[in-house]
């Protein structure tokens, strides 16, 4: 059984970020992500790395990049183009600096 949100809690997170973010107000992080994340008691670290995964490396780029959420899909495909060491660290930075930034 996947750890990612369903389809319909990745639509409820996207129009919570499209309600709350916008390219001028975004801090470049997933700090309203991971927030609506916690909110909702889902997994965090799996869904920050699948979204990381389809281009969402901010709030913003989750609304420009991540469209079509697949939750039977949990393969991730940077670690085969950057290696797994280096996606698992680029994923903990970016969860470090959203869970920091205001």
């Amino acid at each position: 059984m996947s750890n990612l949100m369903t389809v319909d809690e990745f639509d409820a997170l996207y129009i919570h970020l499209a309600d709350h973010v916008t390219l001028k107000t975004c801090n470049g992080t997933l700090r309203h992500t991971r927030q609506w994340l916690s909110k909702h008691k889902l997994p965090i670290r799996s869904n920050i790395e699948k979204i990381i995964d389809m281009g969402g490396h901010c709030d913003c780029e989750v609304l420009l990049n991540c469209f079509e959420w697949n939750p039977d899909d949990d393969e991730l495909t940077d670690p085969l183009i950057i290696g797994e060491a280096e996606f698992g660290e680029f994923v903990s930075e970016a969860m470090q600096q959203s869970l920091w930034e205001v």
